[in-house]
Formats: C-alpha cells, sequence, structure tokens
C-alpha cells in the first residue's frame, strides 16, 4: 500500500543505513532526509513544524491489556522520547466487526483526520471471523484500502507453514495490494533469544537487503544484531 499509490507527497525519512537513505530517496525524493539514529534525531532542534503534525495509530488485536501496554511502552522505549501524537489501542476484548468499526472512527474521527501519517494493525486477520471466508476477506481489504488513503498502513499477519503466502483469502488479498512484503522467520527455535530475520519478499520500490534483531534483555527491546547462528534454512 505505496506512498506514490496513496497519492500524497512523502515528507521526511529518518533512516540508519546509507543504502535503504538512497533506495527513499530514489522512489519517494523525501523533502527532508536525516541519515542518523532515530536517538539523536529526537534530540534536533532544527526539524521543521510538519514533521511532528502527523499522528500515528497503531492497534493490537490480539493481546492482554498487560501484554498490549508492554508492547505500546516498548515503542517509547524504543525511540527514547514520547510522541504525544502516538495513540495506542488495544482491542482484543472486541468481536471482528466491532474492531473494524472502531478502527474506522479513530480514523474518521475529525481529531485525527487529515493529519494520519501511519497507521499499525498488529494482528489483521482479527478484523475477520474466517480468513477463508471470501466474501468477508474482501470486503475487510476494501475497508483496509479506504483507510489507507492519505496514510501508510504496516498490517502484520501470519504465513501459511509451507509456502510464502499470507494466511487465507484476506491474506491473500492484502499481499497482492502491498507496497512492500517483508517475512520474520525465527534461525533456531530451540535457541534462547535467537535472532529474527527479516527479509524482504517483493516489494513496487527499491530492496533492501536481509537483517536480524534480537532483544537486548536489559531492556526487552528489539536490537539489530549478526545472524550467529550461521543456519542455512
Amino acid at each position: 500500500m505505496g506512498y506514490k499509490l496513496a497519492g500524497f507527497e512523502v515528507i521526511g525519512c529518518n533512516e540508519i543505513d546509507p543504502k535503504m537513505m538512497e533506495a527513499y530517496k530514489v522512489n519517494h525524493n523525501p523533502k527532508y532526509s536525516y541519515l542518523e539514529p532515530i536517538q539523536t534525531f529526537k534530540l534536533r532542534k532544527d526539524s521543521p513544524k510538519e514533521l511532528y503534525n502527523l499522528d500515528i495509530l497503531d492497534f493490537d488485536t490480539e493481546q492482554g491489556t498487560y501484554y498490549a501496554q508492554r508492547s505500546f511502552r516498548g515503542v517509547i522505549d524504543m525511540v527514547g522520547a514520547t510522541y504525544e501524537n502516538y495513540l495506542p489501542f488495544g482491542l482484543k476484548g472486541l468481536t471482528d466487526d466491532e474492531r473494524v468499526l472502531f478502527i474506522d472512527a479513530v480514523i474518521n474521527d475529525p481529531r485525527y483526520k487529515g493529519k494520519i501519517g501511519l497507521i499499525c494493525i498488529d494482528g489483521i486477520a482479527d478484523l475477520c471471523t474466517n480468513t477463508n471466508d471470501i466474501e468477508k476477506s474482501k470486503e475487510v481489504s476494501q475497508k483496509i484500502m479506504q483507510w489507507n488513503e492519505g496514510c501508510h498502513i504496516i498490517a502484520v499477519i501470519h504465513k501459511t507453514f509451507d509456502k510464502d503466502r499470507a494466511t487465507g483469502h484476506l491474506g491473500s488479498f492484502i499481499q497482492k495490494k502491498a507496497e512492500t512484503t517483508i517475512f520474520l522467520k525465527i534461525m533456531d527455535k530451540e535457541v534462547k533469544n535467537s535472532p529474527v530475520e527479516v527479509k524482504q519478499y517483493d516489494s513496487r520500490g527499491a530492496p533492501f537487503d536481509t537483517f536480524y534483531f534480537d532483544l537486548d534483555l536489559n531492556t526487552v527491546t528489539p536490537k539489530e544484531c549478526e545472524n550467529d547462528n550461521n543456519l542455512t534454512l
């Protein structure tokens, strides 16, 4: 669900990888670009105000109250600062139809509509009781496309075990429309805190190199790492 396809201008980009930064510049030509860690970027005093007027909506459909709030706080811990326009919502207690209605109501709320920069939905399959129901899956995917007008959406969904495809008809619809599909894989499930592989499957834009992350066990936040397992899977 790409930036250009959504029909809007990319204002800014913050990236630590020079190759990724070049890819962003080639594909999106951001008005402002900052090649540095977000920990130093947040300390800048010269950043334009238009970079700070966008809302970030973060919806978690799967986790209970305790683990959802821990995940939301993890975002703040990773960034190193509290962003007042970061708005997290835990939706586990709702039905699938209620979740769709809730997300739709927030996105169209006059307080946020027109200034949403990013929407994260962790557990997109929970918007549909049966991801193999083709009509319901089509209905939900069309609603997601409506939400995508003017902002970027990150959707998390499981993939099938035997093939590189997102689960069910809903996953198929979403994967066909996505700007970029990324697969995550634990390299060795028998090893504690084994590296997680982050691999681009396909993209409408420039590719990026595979990388790995694990948890900083002191802060329980993700950090980039090497693949020490040396596995070929």
